[in-house]
């Protein structure tokens, strides 16, 4: 007879490739989205005109930064608040909570700063992409 943490919980009992398939459909489905969405973000733009579409070209590999940040962020600190309460230590995971709550908003506040304060040719932009650069500033307001 399996103990009674194996029997409640399905990562021990399931099949592996139901349980694989069950637990990547659902990332592999929303870095499809994000992949969409960039591509139909882009088709938009591109209607305005080629430096428009260069500028937003020149702002995903932030954008892809920022959200790998805060995924990698969320992830870490899930398992570190599951530890706290599975150890039996509330005040440990209350902890936790409030400083992956403090970096949720530092961390992005840092990064959009970066990102606006390094606008210059010799970060890859172009003296054709400078008219756009106010809507850079404005972006992180939306």
């Amino acid at each position: 007879m399996q103990p009674p943490s194996l029997r409640e919980n399905p990562m021990g009992s399931r099949k592996i490739l139901p349980l694989l398939l069950s637990m990547s459909v659902p990332p592999m489905i929303s870095m499809m989205i994000q992949g969409l969405y960039n591509i139909v973000d882009s088709i938009f733009v591109a209607h305005l005109s080629q430096e428009a579409l260069t500028a937003v070209s020149l702002v995903y590999p932030l954008q892809n930064l920022t959200l790998s940040v805060a995924v990698g962020l969320g992830v870490g600190l899930n398992a570190c608040i599951a530890r706290s309460l599975g150890a039996g230590r509330p005040e440990e995971a209350g902890r936790a909570a409030v400083h992956g709550l403090l970096c949720t908003g530092y961390i992005p506040f840092c990064l959009c700063w970066w990102g606006c304060s390094s606008r210059s040719p010799s970060c890859g932009s172009s003296p054709r992409t400078k008219p756009y650069w106010p809507w850079g500033w404005s972006m992180p307001s939306l």
